[in-house]
């Protein structure tokens, strides 16, 4: 299962599920259903390889983690990073095109993901 084993790292296993979940209130203020959360996982020298576009439920960004998004990346660490894009806008697919502003929640983060024997 994938979750935070510290601050700043999240770990599991190749092909497990799992979710993460990003508190966003900050001086007693809610986010709006417009104020989206960017979460991206990249290679540590440059290249995604998860990205996902999540609104707030309950002032809370729960951002999940799915077997396809893990199974076929190589043990290892990953860097990932948690942006609000407050004001968004999106287009058909849901990528966001603009905003209003831009907050970064955490950046330079750890992804670990640990090595299987056993292919599901």
């Amino acid at each position: 299962m994938y979750r935070f084993t510290g601050t700043n790292q999240i770990c599991g296993y190749q092909g497990d599920t799992g979710g993460v979940a990003f508190r966003a209130a900050e001086d007693g203020l809610q986010p709006q259903q417009d104020d989206l959360l960017l979460f991206t996982v990249a290679r540590p020298r440059g290249g995604i390889v998860i990205q996902k576009v999540i609104a707030p439920q309950e002032g809370v960004y729960r951002v999940p983690i799915v077997h396809g998004d893990t199974r076929d990346l190589m043990p290892g660490e990953y860097v990932f990073e948690a942006r609000l894009a407050l004001g968004a806008k999106t287009n058909a697919q849901g990528q966001i095109t603009g905003m209003r502003e831009l907050d970064t929640k955490k950046s330079g983060g750890r992804f670990v993901v640990k090595e299987v024997k056993g292919r599901i």
